[in-house]
């Protein structure tokens, strides 16, 4: 059973990192791939470590694609991405570590739709989604930049993902005009 799939992340088009010999990359090129956009988009050691616990079957469909289509099976520890759009890998990742972490999902979750109805910007963008959809959302937004920058979070907002990004990274995001 599928528990997230998210279509809405054509905003990017990221290059792919690698380009491996096969339409359908999994185990090494996968996880290379993963590690990238881990390090890239400052997520934390801890967070890093639990993404990768949670997810033992990373499979890339279509390396040429820059489709941002995502679906995450925790039950079977499956996370599928369409294709290597940056965006949405972060937001698939920001999705397990919701997933993982949150051990008070629904009211973290009921305070974050909360904080984002307070912003007119934010809840234009993101009104309609909730609890780890909304999360997820956020983070792709962000790109891991958070705390500065053009799609900083206001700082009510940013405690909850202090635990999972560094505030640091290493690539331009996508909406500061960098090469996603």
């Amino acid at each position: 059973m599928l528990r997230y799939v998210c279509a809405i992340c054509a905003i990017c088009g990221a290059p792919a990192l690698a380009q491996p010999t096969h339409d359908t990359a999994t185990g090494g090129e996968a996880e290379s791939f993963r590690d990238s956009i881990l390090r890239y988009y400052g997520f934390s050691q801890a967070a890093s470590d639990a993404i990768r616990a949670a997810v033992v079957r990373l499979e890339i469909e279509d390396w040429e694609s820059q489709a941002g289509g995502v679906s995450w099976d925790p039950s079977a520890k499956t996370l599928k991405l369409k294709g290597t759009q940056q965006q949405a890998a972060v937001q698939a990742f920001a999705r397990v570590w919701w997933d993982v972490k949150q051990s008070s999902a629904a009211e973290t979750g009921r305070t974050l739709a909360a904080e984002v109805a307070k912003s007119a910007v934010l809840k234009k963008e993101f009104g309609t989604l909730n609890g780890g959809d909304l999360f997820a959302a956020l983070a792709g937004w962000t790109m891991g930049r958070y705390k500065a920058g053009a799609h900083a979070l206001p700082k009510r907002l940013r405690k909850q993902f202090d635990p999972m990004f560094t505030g640091k990274i290493y690539r331009t995001p996508w909406y500061d005009g960098g090469v996603p």
